[in-house]
C-alpha cells in the first residue's frame, strides 16, 4: 500500500505534461488563427496595390506627336530601295532608340517597288509612354531606361522612300547610303 504522499508525487509529472500540451495546443491555435486572417486579407491588399499602380501608370498621350520622336530615330525621309525589291514592313535598317521605341513598322502598301519614283510612307512607331515622357521632360538617361516597359502608344510618322534603278543604287551605295535590296540583288547575279 502506498503512503499518502507517494500517490500525490506520482500524479505531479502527469499534470505537468498535460499542462505543457495544453499550452502548445493553444499556441498552435493562435498561430493558425493569425495565419488564416492574413491569408484572407492578403488578396484584397494585393488587389488594392495593383489598382493603385494601374492608376499611376496611365500617362496622358495627347502630348505625343511625331515631333516628340525627334532624336530617337534616324531620318525616315531619305530611304532608298532598288527596283524590284519588296522589303518587309519593319524596314529594319532604320536605327532607333530601343529604350523608348518598342516597335517601328512602315505602311508600304502604297509603294510600287517595281516602278522607280519617290513614295510617301507612314511609320507606326510604338513607344513606351513612360520612357517617351521621361525623354520629353529631359530626364537623365538612366530614368529613360528604367521606364522602358508598361503602357504603349502608336505615333504615326511621315517619311519617304525612293525606288531607284540598280545603276543609281550602286552610285548611292558608294557614297555610304544603305539601299534596301541591293546586297540581295548583287548575290543573285
Amino acid at each position: 500500500m502506498k503512503k499518502k504522499g507517494e500517490a500525490h508525487m506520482e500524479e505531479k509529472p502527469k499534470v505537468k505534461a498535460k499542462r505543457k500540451w495544453t499550452v502548445v495546443l493553444i499556441f498552435i491555435l493562435i498561430l493558425g488563427t493569425i495565419a488564416a486572417i492574413l491569408a484572407i486579407n492578403r488578396p484584397i491588399h494585393y488587389k488594392k496595390i495593383r489598382e493603385k499602380k494601374k492608376a499611376e501608370v496611365q500617362i496622358d498621350t495627347s502630348q505625343f506627336t511625331a515631333d516628340s520622336l525627334q532624336g530617337l530615330t534616324a531620318s525616315v525621309s531619305n530611304l532608298e530601295a532598288v527596283k524590284g525589291y519588296h522589303p518587309d514592313a519593319s524596314l529594319n535598317q532604320i536605327t532607333h532608340d530601343t529604350n523608348v521605341i518598342k516597335k517601328l513598322e512602315a505602311d508600304i502598301s502604297k509603294v510600287d517597288f517595281d516602278t522607280p519614283g519617290t513614295y510617301d510612307i507612314t511609320y507606326n512607331v510604338t513607344v513606351y509612354c513612360k520612357a517617351l515622357k521621361a525623354y520629353i521632360d529631359q530626364k537623365p538617361r538612366i530614368d529613360i531606361q528604367k521606364a522602358s516597359n508598361g503602357q504603349t502608344y502608336k505615333i504615326p510618322l511621315k517619311g519617304k522612300i525612293q525606288v531607284v534603278e540598280k545603276d543609281q543604287a550602286l552610285k548611292d551605295s558608294a557614297s555610304g547610303r544603305y539601299i534596301y535590296g541591293l546586297q540581295m540583288q548583287m548575290r543573285q547575279e
